[in-house]
């Protein structure tokens, strides 16, 4: 069974990092690789409001389509699968764009606060794929035997049980800095530990709910009951944030502050899920490119956005409207982007191995 409204939200979460970075680069507060002297004040909202979701949603339907490929495949063919699909173009996309990248930012003098130092940038959500992917493993069998034990009958009940507590592996993952484990620490690449971690929760709910529902998650994120659980998980969660107004100084308020504000994201992605299954479960030709190039576009933007701010930055700035200058930027991106897929990575056997670990046309 296919899931195509899972593969088109995955693609247009993907493609949402271009307008997310372009966002960045007219923020106010100029914390990102570069900045435009002449910032636009909406860019951060639009920015705060696609972060909110934009990972944890892809997280989640990683995890999904994890233990969909494990249930098909042996452990050894699954993990080479990702080496190849994910480790090979990391580590291309690493040297051929965020090395000169790196190079590039360290000659310019821009109006950015950000620190230069070679990190993963932009693909660190490729290096937490491949480790959950690990972690994922190791206990597979372990979920495997527990959800064969499950009532069919309580599916739904388990499903609302588990976006409940995922919230709390968070909550586990902060408790460790309590216990002198340096989570906060950086780490070459990788950022650190916490950083490495933070999206775990949301990666779990993807890897339980395919196994407690398998083909039945459609069902069941089609029904009415789906929508208003996720209505009243965001607003019930939202508001109680309000009234109660949790500091965040306490041992209970910080565990409160994680877990409300996780049940909103978690709501977010219920309400997407279910939006996504009516607007793209289908074959459109247009979201089909989408999802073929999503993956391109994805590795060569940022150091494309990064090329035309700093041309834009000596030019324009008192000239042309700021917003219109980020339209520019924004198209010229994603055009860019796009073409390198489609005049380069989709027309080649070696480019389509190396940024899109496909040994197939």
């Amino acid at each position: 069974m296919r899931y195509h409204y899972l593969d088109n939200l995955r693609a247009i979460l993907m493609m949402l990092g271009v307008v997310l970075h372009t966002c960045a680069a007219f923020s106010i507060h100029k914390y990102w690789v570069v900045s435009y002297p002449e910032s636009i004040a909406w860019t951060d909202a639009v920015n705060n409001a696609i972060f909110f979701f934009r990972m944890p949603m892809f997280f989640l339907i990683s995890g999904f389509f994890a233990i969909l490929l494990l249930q098909k495949w042996t452990v050894t063919k699954f993990l080479s699968n990702k080496l190849l699909r994910i480790g090979l173009p990391l580590v291309v996309a690493l040297l051929a764009f965020n090395l000169p990248q790196q190079f590039l930012l360290s000659s310019q003098s821009t109006t950015s606060t950000y620190q230069i130092s070679f990190k993963s940038g932009h693909l660190w959500f490729l290096i937490n794929l491949l480790v959950y992917f690990f972690v994922i493993v190791l206990f597979y069998p372990m979920m495997k035997f527990v959800s064969e034990k499950l009532n069919d009958k309580h599916s739904v009940v388990y499903s609302f049980l588990i976006l409940l507590l995922a919230p709390f592996i968070n909550v586990a993952l902060k408790a460790l800095y309590q216990l002198g484990i340096p989570i906060y620490d950086d780490i070459l690449l990788v950022g650190s530990i916490d950083r490495l971690f933070d999206q775990f929760d949301y990666f779990v709910i993807g890897t339980c709910l395919y196994f407690i529902l398998r083909t039945r998650i459609t069902a069941l994120v089609k029904s009415k009951i789906w929508t208003l659980a996720a209505v009243f998980l965001f607003f019930g969660s939202y508001l109680t944030t309000v009234l109660i107004n949790f500091d965040g100084q306490g041992m209970v308020d910080t565990v409160m502050t994680i877990v409300f504000t996780r049940w909103q994201v978690i709501g977010i992605c219920m309400f997407l899920l279910c939006a996504g299954f009516y607007l793209l479960d289908n074959t459109n030709p247009f979201i089909q490119g989408l999802f073929n190039a999503s993956y391109s576009v994805y590795l060569i933007h940022h150091l494309i956005i990064v090329l035309l701010v700093l041309i834009a930055s000596n030019y324009l700035p008192g000239l042309i409207n700021p917003n219109l200058v980020f339209i520019f930027i924004l198209v010229s991106a994603l055009t860019f982007s796009y073409s390198f897929h489609h005049f380069i990575v989709a027309k080649s056997k070696v480019f389509s191995l190396l940024f899109n670990g496909k040994t197939k046309q």
